[in-house]
């Protein structure tokens, strides 16, 4: 197995991990903790808040991954180098999960502003 394999399937890995800890946040199993979720005192402090913050960023999250699966192919097919692969692929994982995690932290601000947190299915 050449480089260039090698670094596809640990970036593939790595965006199919975001989706593996992602999917049980969407399905609201994650109870309040100190290391898995999207923690923040607020979260912290209240289990509707909790839930209803770690389903969004599950979501996010999901979404982000599926994209990121995408694009690492379609990197890896496209790409002049594989030193050019390594750093976009990178760039295809980091950014879509950072964007989930910004768009979370908006989410939970407009729900404290709103002083609830409601409960949505899924």
């Amino acid at each position: 197995m050449d480089p260039f394999e090698k670094a596809l399937i640990t970036m593939l890995s790595c965006a199919c991990l975001f989706l593996a800890l992602a999917i049980p946040l969407v399905l609201r199993k994650v109870p309040r903790n100190r290391v898995y979720g999207f923690r923040t005192r607020a979260t912290l402090n209240d289990d509707l808040l909790w839930f209803e913050t770690n389903a969004h960023f599950g979501r996010r999250l999901v979404a982000a991954s599926l994209f990121s699966v995408v694009a690492v192919f379609v990197l890896y097919y496209t790409a002049l180098s594989p030193e050019i692969f390594v750093y976009a692929a990178l760039g295809v994982i980091v950014a879509p999960a950072l964007a989930a995690a910004l768009d979370t932290f908006l989410h939970l601000r407009s729900l404290e502003r709103r002083g609830s947190a409601p409960v949505s299915p899924g």
